[in-house]
């Protein structure tokens, strides 16, 4: 199976749920968080608890991850994860400034649930800690516990922010590389 870039877009081109279809569930949801039926919802902005990278290429330039055994690239570091919990920040156009996770932040409980699904928060990017969750290419899983923002067992990965294709260095995710 090949799947082609889903680009970041807010049109069609960003919906992999057909591509998906026929190999995973797609109610695929963490049971901790607020269940929606994310098969025929049809509004802009599904967002699942978990980010897909099948299909993804990072930001420009950069390897897609195509098949289900390729990697992504970005700054000389190679990244085989194909789902993982949602870990996302943006700083960017306008002093917008946000960031979300899968799950409510441990202790400071300052990320709230959003109407998309996932929990965030506005104008800051200091959120709590969070566990995330990751599947590689392998289909093995593993957990990191109480990831901070800024946490240093994964990389900061510049990440495609809505239809341009560019991450200017304003998004970004964290992941852990191969190498």
């Amino acid at each position: 199976m090949k799947f082609t870039d889903t680009g970041g877009g807010s049109d069609d081109s960003f919906d992999i749920r057909p591509d998906l279809a026929p190999y995973i569930p797609l109610n695929l949801q963490c049971p901790l968080c607020p269940q929606r039926d994310l098969i025929t919802l049809t509004d802009a902005s599904v967002m699942m608890p978990y980010a897909y990278y099948i299909g993804w290429t990072l930001t420009p330039g950069g390897q897609t991850m195509a098949n289900i055994n390729d990697v992504m690239t970005q700054g000389g570091y190679e990244f085989d994860i194909i789902v993982c919990d949602r870990n996302y920040a943006y700083n960017g156009l306008n002093g917008y400034v946000f960031c979300q996770a899968s799950h409510p932040d441990i202790n400071t409980n300052i990320m709230h649930l959003l109407p998309t699904g996932i929990y965030g928060i506005g104008n800051t990017l200091d959120r709590g800690l969070v566990d995330m969750n990751f599947t590689r290419c392998d289909g093995s899983t593993y957990r990191i516990n109480q990831v901070s923002a800024d946490d240093t067992r994964l990389k900061k990965v510049d990440y495609k922010y809505g239809n341009s294709g560019v991450s200017l260095n304003m998004a970004w995710t964290m992941l852990p590389s191969v190498r």
